[in-house]
């Protein structure tokens, strides 16, 4: 069985229509919807890098037991009904060492609409983690922890 989400994708929403007077890139086009974005952090020796080996920044991805978490996977999202809301794809994953096991995968998502009282995020199918409105715009954070 595969490990499924423990503790906590640094989700991070940008909501659009913030009180800033000039577009950036965290607002979306439109005022309904909300940029997801997310921190996964890959951790264990299921990680395509060799930790006494590999500079800090080296592209890297899951295997073995992890095999899954890689450049492309699909993030879904959901509503508290279950109905999927925005989908996304993981990017290219980053090595955090020297001498750590951990592949470090910044995802963003825009589009997804605001005014949902939660939101579940689930990176291939390895369950969903349920947060509220006010935690995704907090920010949260995801570990998957191979060890």
């Amino acid at each position: 069985m595969r490990p499924s989400f423990l503790a906590t994708l640094t989700l991070f929403a940008a909501v659009a229509g913030c009180s800033s007077s000039t577009p950036d890139s965290t607002t979306d086009v439109s005022r309904n919807t909300i940029t997801v974005r997310a921190t996964l952090d890959l951790r264990g020796n299921d990680i395509s890098v060799d930790p006494t080996q590999a500079p800090k920044g080296t592209e890297c991805k899951g295997v073995g037991g992890a095999s899954d978490i890689a450049e492309g996977t699909q993030v879904t999202i959901r509503d508290a009904t279950s109905t999927i809301i925005a989908l996304g794809k993981l990017p290219k994953g980053v090595y955090d060492g020297p001498g750590t096991y951990d592949c470090m995968f910044d995802i963003e998502i825009p589009g997804v609409p605001k005014g949902h009282e939660f939101y579940s995020v689930a990176v291939s199918d390895r369950g969903e983690l349920r947060y509220t409105a006010a935690e995704v715009a907090a920010g949260v954070s995801i570990l998957l922890d191979m060890h």
